[in-house]
């Protein structure tokens, strides 16, 4: 068990601010963690910038097959993260070799000496998170395959960007787009994926808005439950009820036709990538939308949101 271990870059969390250390947390404790593999080949910069000077409608359909032989985790980084369970009691709960990850369940004193930490519980306002200090150590036979483990620290990552105003006039997004010059046509044949960390929708008040906004189709709206147990009861979260709905409602405004699919997840940085992969890594997606967001320096120095493709 004593092997040799490195620091894992830019893994190095503090307690968020405003937080309270309660106490360590329950060594049985059972966690869900994801394991993010670095690519087999990094991606050409020059095909990066050439990508992000393009005009969506102008970049080519991407082919997930050829993507994931080139761009995805190898045998040899799959096989490393195994071994790593094996040795530490944690059960392999899922492979992902496109999406570049590994996901571990196992009782939080294996999850610790897997990956050199010790977790703590920290009150925050009216709610507790898991937390940990300093970096991550992992063992010099795993490191080399590893961009970020997420899911150790569950503390949440962003927060609705709603902001409710009394104003004099009011626009449809339809209105909008107008005068932004928003390309010709409704969306038909693209699928729109939203990313939300909380809260959940309200079918028959998305009708409404959309009756009153004189849409002449109303737009489908389907929901993907990233993790168990979201979305919650409409309802339940108000604040984040309005950032989800005005997600929607902006969408199906300006792009009537296209297929809007609504990634539920919680509000923690294990799920956040969870969803975002997914949905970039579904063939049906043709655009992606985050509203939700925070200030970077509550993030921890993984970059792992670029590696999200």
């Amino acid at each position: 068990m004593n092997q040799p271990r490195q620091i894992l870059s830019g893994s190095t969390r503090n307690p968020a601010a405003g937080a309270n250390l309660v106490g360590r947390t329950d060594g049985a404790t059972i966690i869900e963690v994801t394991v993010v593999l670095k690519r087999k080949q990094g991606i050409p910069r020059a095909d990066l910038q050439r990508h992000v000077l393009m005009r969506p409608q102008e970049r080519p359909i991407a082919d997930h097959v050829t993507f994931t032989e080139q761009y995805g985790a190898s045998d040899e980084a799959v096989a490393a993260i195994k071994s790593l369970a094996e040795r530490y009691g944690l059960t392999v709960a899922n492979v992902d070799q496109k999406r570049r990850v590994v996901e571990l369940i196992g009782p939080a004193s294996n999850m610790e000496q897997a990956f050199g930490t010790e977790l703590h519980d920290y009150a925050l306002g009216k709610k507790t998170y898991r937390g940990r200090r300093g970096p991550l150590l992992l063992s010099t036979e795993t490191i080399p395959y590893v961009e970020a483990v997420l899911g150790l620290d569950n503390r949440p990552v962003a927060k609705p960007r709603l902001r409710a105003r009394n104003v004099q006039a009011a626009y449809y997004p339809q209105d909008l787009a107008a005068l932004y010059k928003f390309p010709q046509g409704d969306g038909t044949g693209q699928t729109v994926a939203l990313i939300e960390l909380g809260g959940s929708y309200g079918p028959q008040d998305l009708q409404t808005y959309f009756a009153a906004a004189s849409l002449t189709q109303t737009p489908t709206v389907q929901s993907v439950s990233v993790v168990p147990g979201v979305p919650i009861p409409y309802g339940q979260d108000t604040e984040s009820d309005g950032e989800v709905m005005l997600d929607i409602e902006v969408v199906g405004a300006m792009a009537p036709g296209a297929a809007i699919v609504v990634y539920f997840a919680d509000n923690t940085d294990r799920s956040f990538y969870q969803a975002a992969s997914q949905a970039v890594h579904d063939p049906a997606t043709t655009a992606v939308s985050i509203s939700w967001g925070s200030p970077e320096k509550d993030w921890s120095q993984n970059r792992w949101m670029r590696g999200i493709r």
